[in-house]
Order: structure tokens, then sequence, then C-alpha cells
């Protein structure tokens, strides 16, 4: 039976990845964990969960995180959207093998229900 809430994951090791023009690059003790409703995450979930969760959780504010995010040329930028944190996770979830209609239909689901939670109070953590 799927959770709703799994149990979070902790990063090991320095993590990045590309997608839309831009690298996102999560420090080691990064937390996270996809949490959509009805959908069981997959491993392919969970690897592209990451870089969505560490932008909401700073809500695009990068001054208040080890995270960076690089547009192609290379320069860093301080600031991102919502739009954009939830384009790259669909984006690196097509990359990661999720099938069409379950990145779209979790897409269409963080769209519809994640604004309270960008706008929610910082929840940065990294140890």
């Amino acid at each position: 039976m799927p959770t709703l809430f799994p149990e979070p994951r902790t990063t090991t090791e320095t993590r990045s990845q590309r997608a839309l023009g831009h690298t996102i690059v999560v420090p080691a003790g990064a937390e996270w964990a996809p949490t959509v409703p009805f959908v069981e995450p997959s491993e392919g979930v969970w690897r592209a969960s990451l870089y969505h969760d560490v932008l909401y959780r700073c809500r695009g504010n990068l001054t208040r995180t080890p995270a960076r995010v690089f547009n192609s040329c290379g320069n860093p930028r301080t600031l991102v959207s919502r739009r954009f944190a939830d384009r790259f996770w669909l984006a690196r979830m097509a990359a990661e093998g999720v099938p069409y209609w379950k990145r779209r239909s979790m897409y269409y689901s963080v769209r519809a229900v994640g604004l309270p939670i960008w706008i929610e109070k910082d929840q940065v953590s990294f140890t």
C-alpha cells in the first residue's frame, strides 16, 4: 500500500543534476522525501525529488541553503521560481525513466497543491 509520507532520506555525498539548461548542486546532508498523494514513489521519483525538495525548502531563495543552481553559462542564480522547481522536477523524472502518466499526474498534483508549502516558513535542513 502506498505511503502518504515516506521516511525521509539524507544525502551522503554531494549530488548534481542538469535539466532545463541549469545545473543544481546539492551538498551532503540534505534531507528529502517525495510526498505526492496516492502515488508510490519509485527510485526514479526519489532521485528526481531531491532537487525539487531542496528548492521548495528554501522557497527558491538559494541564499538560505548550501545548494546551488547554475545557468547554462555557469553563472550562479540566487532565486528560482516555484514553476522552475516544478518543471526541473518534471524534467528529472523524465530523465530517470518515470512513466509519462505517472510523472504528469505527480507534476499536476504538486502544481495544484504546492503553493502553501512554497510560501510556508523556512524548512532548510542540512546536518
